[in-house]
């Protein structure tokens, strides 16, 4: 349990700060602490929903959301959200793992070379 709650702690925490959700940072952890990728993926939306909803309130009451996008941004994630579920109920854990750390290290390097002025 010790180790669930460090990286529960620490995924909040870097949330928090960031403002990357949780499951950026707690789906890798729990997939090297030996989860299966589907396992992590399933753990982690719970998490997302809490963390999504009082961050979203926060940006209400900051006035940060735009109304006439959020429609169609939501319709485009609810299918791309079924699409990934459909996928990786067909996929092999091995093939997840490798898709989960392209695109952490994928993530990583953009935001690397976004901060350093590359683009």
């Amino acid at each position: 349990w010790k180790g669930r709650a460090v990286i529960g702690g620490a995924t909040g925490f870097m949330a928090g700060l960031t403002g990357a959700g949780g499951p950026v940072a707690s789906i890798p952890w729990m997939v090297l602490v030996g989860y299966s990728p589907i396992h992590a993926v399933a753990l982690s939306m719970p998490y997302q929903i809490a963390t999504s909803f009082s961050g979203s309130m926060g940006n209400m009451m900051g006035g940060h959301v735009d109304w006439m996008l959020l429609p169609a941004l939501c319709a485009v994630q609810v299918v791309g959200l079924l699409g990934g579920i459909a996928m990786a109920q067909r996929v092999s854990a091995p093939f997840l793992r490798k898709v989960i750390g392209a695109l952490c290290i994928g993530l990583g390097a953009f935001l690397f070379l976004r901060q350093a002025g590359c683009f």
